[in-house]
């Protein structure tokens, strides 16, 4: 959090979009930390807020990196069944590198999140972009993406990550 709380306030300044990152806690991928953008209009995002598994940029990312037992105990809490489609999105979240919800919780609103690793390959966080979808850049190799995909990967070096110890890249 010490050195993913400077990054996201920087993003948010740079990138114009709120910025947020997720931790895993005891009900799903919990926000803890925001960075509001420096534009009169902006998506606003509160600490503690708990993100849906299937609705969220950051509950896919945690969904696909998770131990499966937890995402399946959560997947029944919020009554989503792990059908053919769950896995398939799944697999394309761990492929790309990036989990993206397009006016899914909030009709409106896009996000796109990458997951930061720790020395042993574990996630331990998320950090999510989040914005108006009218100016918001969904593009799997956009600017934003590709920003995000930047930070996320040197944050995880910084914790001790390998690229070849991990299950997808981000180089």
């Amino acid at each position: 959090m010490r050195l993913a709380t400077p990054l996201i306030e920087e993003m948010a300044q740079a990138l114009d979009h709120t910025m947020a990152i997720a931790v895993w806690g005891n009900r799903g991928p919990t926000i803890v930390r925001v960075a509001e953008p420096p534009s009169p209009v902006h998506v606003s995002m509160r600490h503690g807020t708990v993100m849906s598994l299937t609705g969220t940029a950051s509950g896919w990312l945690f969904a696909a990196h998770r131990p499966r037992e937890a995402v399946l105990a959560l997947l029944a809490l919020e009554g989503v069944p792990a059908d053919e489609a769950f896995e398939e999105q799944l697999a394309e979240v761990r492929e790309r590198g990036l989990s993206r919800a397009v006016n899914l919780s909030l009709a409106g609103v896009s996000a796109l999140a990458a997951p930061v690793f720790d020395a042993g390959g574990a996630m331990v966080l998320s950090i999510t972009a989040i914005g108006a979808t009218a100016s918001f850049d969904t593009r799997w190799s956009g600017a934003l993406a590709l920003a995000l995909q930047r930070t996320a990967g040197d944050l995880s070096r910084r914790l001790g990550w390998q690229p070849h110890n991990a299950s997808i890249g981000m180089d």
